[in-house]
């Protein structure tokens, strides 16, 4: 056993030994275990990356496949049972289904020594993402908890579970097997109802019940892509799918993709991660962040060599540039702050998607920095939610008012997590950058302006909301938030748990930014080339220093450390300095009433639409059904 293969057998035991560990603790050794964890399972990671210049591959004994597969039994049964308990019929029948196709697949599995476990650069770099971002969540969530009307033991159960959740990630992205993706798959499914559902009012009960049957669809599409893997390619594994052949060879990759579009909560099936923002607040960063939607990017990543240039890579790319167009239009329309990020989660993971469909080294990295580095920016913008609730009891962004007087760090962080994505030096942007670049060259007409059109749009919409709500910061929404001392500016006074994850989450998007060279030139392309079996000559981005060199451009690196410098500090200067003697109020209007207020709130039509673009998108799943029959 070489060292990547053990940090990765670390990695998928330690996060369930320990949330074993931190159910049954009190208080003092809830939060002593839960930082050992998160540190401890970051350190692996870290170790793994450096070890992943050449991927390993391993399988269990026939005993634990029938152990794993006894799992698979047990949690559909687990959904059936829920589903009779609380009489919806849609997860009990999905859950039938599921148990008896499950059934007739595994007596036909094939059994072609393939190894079951493959761990590779991407795997690595999602152990980074998944235990890194994901560990920093279930710290938060330790003081988080604490202010929710529950017992000490439902505590325990709450961080167990987000611990839990990162082990099961780890194993998903560690395995070659399909049927044991499956499993993955569908224990996420279970592990997001357990999590939305937390808080067990109404509601909470209802939108988890929502996720649980949503996302079933999509434990139903990776089974029928089974069945007929087994079927006519006598094959179950990833790396075996590129020799397919015979009749309709793209359909199995099609109801794979279908899978990845219901997990990445791509309309029409965003209701589910929309209904997760009843959770408590770390629920939604985890979701958001590292584990659950995730699967998505990464399962497109994993198909992308197999679909590039056919009718189903162009139907998937019609489907996300629609959804990353229509869900920064729906959150324009929103005020519950976390439902804003939600939309915009919907959105990005539609542009990370189409970009790993286009399937060429280019757009594939683009695809993969996107889902990294927006991945650390959606989990400090939710953390800083979970901070305006319970800290400031603030839920709504026309509550936002003027929160840089009496909030300038909280003010901060919302700043830098929304510029992360919308500007450069950091990985997100320069995500949205190269997936530009690679639909600038090398394509068809039609091939080109779609994704060029989707991304521009897309990218305007969602700056004018994140550059809204920054502007909402500084304003002063209401009269009566005049005083004497309002002009006073005073640091809030936070938990130091909520301080050390919110600076932590920054110094990881402020090293990225500053040392994106080498980790685009040294780790990402390098994945991808192994994604693609591929070792390119002439390199299409190098790291000169600190400098990137992308085609005939080069961006050295005073340049990054001047747009950082400037993205960091330009709001705060402005904030503190400009308007530090600046009373932003109304007008004085001699005691005259208006009828009518002028508000920065865009559109408002999303409820009645809503129901016409999802039937019309569901119509767009049909299609790529269809591309995976006709094939090339």
């Amino acid at each position: 056993m070489n060292s990547l293969q053990l940090c990765s057998v670390l990695l998928l035991v330690l996060p369930w030994s320990f949330a074993l560990l931190i159910y049954f603790s009190n208080r003092f050794f809830r939060y002593a275990l839960t930082l050992v964890a998160v540190v401890s399972l970051a350190v692996i990671s870290v170790v793994a990356n450096l070890q992943s210049a050449s991927e390993v591959h391993w399988s269990l004994s026939s005993s634990g496949s029938q152990l794993l597969l006894g799992l698979d039994y047990l949690i559909l049964a687990l959904f059936t049972w829920i589903g009779f308990h609380t009489k919806s019929w849609r997860i009990a029948l999905l859950s039938i289904f599921q148990i008896v196709l499950l059934a007739w697949i595994s007596g036909k599995l094939p059994h072609a020594g393939v190894p079951d476990f493959r761990v590779d650069r991407l795997a690595s770099l999602m152990y980074l993402l998944i235990n890194g971002v994901g560990g920093v969540v279930a710290f938060f969530a330790l003081r988080y908890i604490e202010d929710e009307k529950t017992t000490q033991r439902r505590q325990s159960l709450f961080t167990a579970l987000l611990v839990a959740f990162l082990g099961v990630m780890n194993f998903l992205v560690s395995v070659n097997n399909i049927e044991w993706f499956y499993l993955a798959f569908e224990a996420t499914t279970l592990a997001s109802f357990l999590l939305i559902g937390f808080r067990q009012d109404e509601i909470s009960r209802k939108n988890a019940q929502t996720a649980l049957w949503m996302n079933q669809i999509g434990g139903v599409s990776i089974l029928l892509a089974l069945a007929l893997l087994t079927v006519n390619q006598n094959t179950i594994h990833f790396s075996t799918l590129s020799r397919m052949e015979g009749m309709f060879p793209l359909l199995p990759i099609a109801f794979l993709v279908i899978a990845a579009l219901v997990k990445g909560a791509q309309l029409p099936f965003s209701g589910w991660l929309l209904g997760a923002m009843v959770a408590p607040t770390p629920v939604s960063a985890i979701l958001h962040s590292s584990t659950m939607v995730k699967i998505a990017p990464y399962l497109l990543l994993r198909l992308a060599p197999l679909i590039a240039g056919t009718w189903l890579s162009f139907s998937t790319i019609l489907l996300t540039g629609v959804v990353y167009i229509l869900a920064g239009v729906m959150a324009l329309s929103e005020n519950n702050f976390k439902r804003v990020l939600a939309w915009s989660t919907v959105g990005l993971l539609g542009l990370m998607m189409l970009t790993a469909a286009i399937g060429t080294p280019q757009a594939m990295t683009a695809a993969l920095a996107l889902m990294l580095f927006h991945g650390v920016s959606k989990a400090l913008l939710f953390l800083q939610a979970g901070v305006l609730e319970k800290v400031f009891h603030k839920k709504n962004i026309d509550e936002f008012g003027q929160l840089i007087r009496y909030a300038p760090i909280t003010t901060f962080f919302i700043n830098v997590g929304f510029l992360s994505i919308a500007l450069p030096p950091f990985g997100a942007f320069v995500g949205k950058w190269l997936g530009l670049a690679t639909a600038s060259s090398g394509m068809g007409l039609l091939q080109l302006l779609l994704p060029i059109l989707v991304m521009s749009f897309g990218s305007v919409v969602l700056s004018i909301l994140y550059f809204k709500i920054m502007g909402v910061l500084a304003m002063k929404m209401e009269a009566h938030y005049r005083s004497s001392n309002s002009r006073a500016i005073e640091l809030e006074k936070l938990p130091w748990v909520y301080l050390c994850s919110g600076f932590g989450l920054f110094g990881v998007l402020a090293l990225a930014a500053i040392f994106i060279a080498p980790i685009l030139a040294n780790a990402l392309v390098p994945a991808v080339n192994q994604l693609l079996g591929s070792q390119t000559v002439t390199p299409w981005l190098w790291a000169d220093g600190l400098s990137i060199g992308l085609g005939f451009t080069t961006i050295y690196f005073w340049q990054i450390l001047l747009a950082f410098l400037l993205v960091v500090t330009v709001p705060p200067v402005f904030y503190l300095l400009l308007l530090r003697n600046v009373d932003i109020v109304k007008e004085y209007a001699c005691g005259e009433k208006f009828a009518s207020n002028f508000v920065m709130y865009s559109y408002s039509g999303g409820r009645k639409v809503e129901r016409l673009h999802n039937r019309i998108l569901a119509l767009l799943f049909a299609v790529i059904l269809l591309t995976g029959v006709i094939g090339q």
